[in-house]
């Protein structure tokens, strides 16, 4: 009997081990690339009459779970790489390509005598937002977002991007953007965390199975 009860209690450490292990601490949902979402910006009065166009740059790819940014099929020419958003000149490479390809879709919208305008239905992705002409006496400088944008364990869909513009008077020295990232939502710090505890299950066990004199003798 001792024999039978020493072996199911190793089993029961060995089982509480690999069920610890593989667990990695997700603390995003997957975003929906299907989902429609908005871009808001709130200015000052002076950019009233201003127009904003959004080009969709990137569309949200899913790749067994993961998931990331790819060029759309109009941006397919891009040759900077997607791992490198953060760069300062990403903004400026952008501009660049448009400048290059006049025939790129977008979406136009003006701003309000409040100095509002937002870009409502909008397919998720990484998009530029630039000024495309209109009579307002600020210059809004060209700036990178997402749809959606992370929000604690959730994603935000309705994009507010107030603080990703500024208003200058000097249209060719834009600041450098800080466009968000999309992410997997995985986190691996508990891993190492669920390891240890994992090895002093197996430890405990070991000690309670054979380590104890007489616990694991045969009668």
């Amino acid at each position: 009997m001792k024999k039978i009860r020493k072996y199911k209690f190793y089993m029961f450490c060995m089982i509480l081990i690999i069920s610890l292990l593989p667990l990695n601490g997700y603390a995003l949902e997957v975003p929906d690339a299907d989902r429609t979402g908005s871009i808001s910006v709130s200015l000052t009065e002076d950019a009233a009459g201003n127009q904003l166009s959004a080009y969709r740059v990137c569309e949200i790819k899913e790749d067994d779970g993961n998931y990331s940014f790819a060029y759309t099929k109009e941006w397919a020419d891009c040759v900077w790489p997607l791992d490198e958003l953060e760069s300062a000149q990403f903004c400026e490479y952008l501009l660049g390509y448009v400048s290059e390809h006049s025939q790129l879709p977008s979406e136009k919208v003006v701003i309000d005598n409040n100095g509002y305008g937002a870009f409502l239905n909008m397919q998720t992705g990484l998009y530029l937002v630039v000024q495309s002409g209109g009579p307002g006496k600020s210059i809004i400088s060209p700036f990178v977002i997402s749809i959606p944008k992370s929000k604690g364990e959730t994603w935000n869909y309705d994009v507010d991007a107030s603080p990703k513009t500024e208003l200058s008077t000097m249209p060719d020295s834009p600041p450098p953007p800080e466009p968000p990232i999309i992410h997997t939502g995985q986190l691996n710090w508990p891993i190492p965390l669920f390891a240890i505890s994992g090895l002093l299950c197996f430890a405990l066990g070991w000690y309670l199975c054979f380590g104890r004199r007489g616990f694991g003798d045969e009668e």
